[in-house]
């Protein structure tokens, strides 16, 4: 299996092609910037970075499920400290946005 085949295979389960949309085949490097579907490119550069043209197709199915695997475990722990955050936060007062005490 070649790169182009792995976005492929990506690509039809991400919405609106923006993984192909992403990669630079004739320079075979992820294309992109801050501004857009950061996600895709993350995904790209993910993909990109663990290929191995030398290994076989469900080799490098699993490293791609792998990679997958840990980004999301990555996710899960910053939306939890996300999440405990705003649980401490969501019964307080607001805060005056120049540093001092609440105003009623």
């Amino acid at each position: 299996m070649n790169l182009a085949t792995l976005l492929e295979i990506v690509n039809a389960r991400y919405p609106d092609d923006l993984i192909v949309k992403h990669w630079n085949a004739s320079r075979y490097r992820p294309v992109g910037s801050s501004r857009g579907d950061t996600l895709a490119l993350f995904i790209v550069n993910e993909l990109h970075e663990t290929f191995d043209a030398s290994a076989t197709d469900t080799t490098q199915l699993e490293t791609a499920i792998r990679a997958m695997e840990r980004a999301i475990i990555e996710l899960d722990h910053v939306k939890t400290g996300l999440m405990a955050e705003f649980l401490k936060r969501r019964d307080l007062p607001p805060q005056n946005p120049a540093g001092g005490a609440p105003q009623p």
